[in-house]
């Protein structure tokens, strides 16, 4: 009795925290990068809790590489790039492996790298597959890597994808709001937005939503705010945020927005708490984000980190009407099936008791079946939420 008692005020106060309808939004700064290096166009990428920054340029280029963990607040130095000192580069992870691609020190590299955490060792992996350049927008989804746009001489517009495993990268559909670099990108689910840039006389402030499952680009609402490039995106706990960023002249941005995929909406946020920066590294690490290092208006290389914390995510379920459910819990999978009054975009999530986000999708269609394997699930409680722009539906899983 006791422990059923304890696991419903459990579920009852995570579901206030987790489903309350009024975020509030809190930028503080951490500790400096790499102990007290300054330091702009940084490769990056997180494996699991940690974050992982290095190379870049502040007069020189780099080559050391750092590892950032959030519950220590603390920065250790790690093996060095194995490659050749550049900046801009570009980074993702897959299955707890970071990947390093390309960058510039004035020659467009197109080498790329694996970095094993465990290991703390760097391999070289061979060659792109397109042509070398900086400032590209990247991403990971379903277990493979995205490079998208960038610079080489010229603005360009492809995107690639990596497979590890098979070490082979493949072209998909070109992105299809033109040829830019300094574009920003964020992934909801399955996925992939990218957006900002400039195509070397403007700069952007439209955005695109890329479907790997069909290799199709959709435009999606422009963000708000003044066209720009190089600046921050990220998503955290299906809302994506872009912000900060430079007009490729002399107009350094504060302003971050939050956007919601399934309104298609964007809304502005608070402002960045410090100076206005362009080609910082960012992360999501325990569904806070981090943005850090970069270059002012002054063209000072900076070294501050700011972290932050969105407290209260949540829908205001109104004006929605339930969705009707059906959960199916079998010895491999657990399975949402559920059906909206008409065909509109909705998001599912799952979240262990913890707050912790752990599997999410978006769909597009009016009957939806949403299956996670238990082999990625430990046994216990977990909350789900559906919602649509007109439905909504939340509730206990066990496993």
């Amino acid at each position: 009795m006791k422990k059923h008692l304890l696991a419903f005020l459990g579920f009852f106060l995570f579901s206030v925290m987790v489903f309350a309808s009024n975020p509030t939004y809190l930028w503080s700064n951490v500790a400096d990068f790499g102990n007290g290096l300054d330091r702009y166009s940084t490769g990056f990428f997180q494996i699991g809790n940690k974050g992982y920054a290095g190379v870049g340029y502040n007069g020189n280029a780099h080559n050391d590489w750092w590892e950032y963990d959030p519950t220590l607040n603390t920065w250790t130095q790690k093996a060095n790039f194995i490659g050749a000192a550049r900046w801009s580069s570009q980074g993702f992870d897959i299955d707890g492996i970071g990947y390093l691609i390309s960058g510039t020190d004035g020659f467009y590299y197109g080498d790329f790298y694996s970095y094993d955490p465990n290991a703390d060792a760097w391999a070289y992996l061979g060659n792109f597959g397109g042509p070398g350049r900086q400032d590209a927008a990247y991403f990971t989804i379903n277990h493979k890597g995205y490079v998208c746009g960038g610079y080489s001489s010229i603005y360009r517009n492809d995107l690639w994808e990596y497979d590890p495993s098979t070490n082979a990268w493949t072209r998909k559909a070109d992105f299809p709001g033109g040829p830019r670099s300094g574009a920003v990108s964020f992934v909801i689910g399955n996925i992939a937005y990218v957006g900002t840039g400039f195509d070397g006389s403007t700069g952007k402030n439209d955005f695109y939503a890329y479907d790997p499952t069909t290799d199709t680009w959709t435009q999606v609402s422009d963000m708000p705010g003044t066209p720009r490039l190089s600046g921050a995106g990220f998503a955290v706990n299906g809302k994506g945020y872009s912000g900060i960023g430079y007009d490729n002249n002399t107009t350094y941005y504060l302003d971050f927005y939050e956007y919601d995929p399934v309104a298609d909406t964007w809304t502005q946020i608070i402002n960045f708490n410090d100076k206005g920066r362009t080609y910082p590294f960012m992360w999501v690490l325990n569904n806070e984000a981090y943005v850090g290092t970069g270059k002012d208006y002054n063209g000072v290389y900076l070294m501050d980190v700011h972290k932050l914390t969105i407290s209260n995510i949540g829908i205001n379920e109104n004006h929605l009407t339930p969705v009707e459910t059906k959960i199916y819990n079998n010895a491999d999978n657990i399975t949402l099936n559920y059906e909206l009054n008409s065909v509109e975009k909705s998001y599912v999530e799952i979240f262990d008791m913890n707050g912790k986000l752990i599997s999410d999708q978006l769909f597009d269609s009016k009957i939806v079946s949403f299956s996670v394997s238990k082999k990625s699930l430990a046994s216990g409680m977990y909350v789900y939420r559906i919602h649509s722009k007109t439905q909504f539906k939340s509730g206990k899983l066990v496993i």
